[in-house]
């Protein structure tokens, strides 16, 4: 499905932010002997104070069977690039199903989880994947946090994911209710969104490129069941 021209602006972030590779300064390094190094250490380490100080993370749902985070409910060492400055080795993880970041502190000689500011952040890395957050309304794609599967000079794939409630089976000592996760994958083709559910809609986004079209027609890559369109769609794109 075939959406309106993507805003300059959100190619432009996408493009931007600095995950691999980005050559910051790791928060922890020791000092040394250039001031400006260390002017920036102290402003990082001051700034990354601030951060940790939001709300107590309280959403739990012991009555819903299994969890609202994106992967797994215990924290992992990712990467935060939150106000331009990113830092490393941070503890994160995503609450997919209310849209929250939170990372762990230690507050009292207690171990507690604290909601990082959705506004002030522009992605940040988890076991490998990259996501971005989308915050200007105006923009076309709906402000939220993506995963950044793909990132090229014409092309990106972007997934939305997030858990959602539903009914549980009704058996005997089952909950009644459960998370499940949601996917919405989208490519960013040429400045234009297509929203892809399905072989047809691939090649409908492609259709300006005629020899990946013919191989996505030739190759018996799927695309429908769950977990096929990403694993299919990066096989694609590493034809470009």
């Amino acid at each position: 499905m075939k959406v309106k021209s993507l805003p300059i602006q959100i190619l432009a972030i996408l493009l931007s932010l600095p995950f691999c590779g980005s050559g910051q300064t790791n928060l922890y390094q020791g000092p040394t002997k250039n001031n400006s190094h260390d002017l920036t250490t102290s402003f990082k380490s001051l700034h990354f104070q601030q951060i940790r100080q939001g709300k107590l993370y309280n959403h739990f749902y012991p009555n819903i069977k299994g969890h609202q985070f994106w992967d797994q409910a215990i924290y992992e060492t990712g990467t935060l690039t939150f106000e331009g400055v990113t830092y490393r080795e941070v503890l994160l993880n995503y609450d997919s199903y209310n849209n929250l970041v939170t990372t762990r502190i230690v507050q009292n000689g207690l171990s507690q989880s604290v909601i990082l500011d959705n506004s002030r952040i522009d992605g940040f890395q988890i076991n490998g994947h990259n996501f971005v957050n989308i915050r200007d309304s105006s923009n076309i794609l709906t402000p939220g946090i993506y995963i950044l599967a793909f990132e090229g000079p014409e092309v990106q794939f972007v997934v939305k994911t997030q858990k959602i409630v539903v009914g549980n089976t009704g058996r005997p000592g089952e909950l009644l209710k459960k998370f499940v996760a949601e996917e919405s994958n989208i490519l960013l083709v040429d400045g234009e969104m297509h929203i892809v559910k399905n072989k047809k809609d691939v090649m409908e986004a492609f259709s300006n490129r005629p020899q990946l079209v013919a191989f996505i027609r030739s190759s018996r890559l799927r695309f429908r069941q769950k977990g096929e369109m990403t694993s299919s769609l990066l096989v694609v794109l590493g034809e470009l």
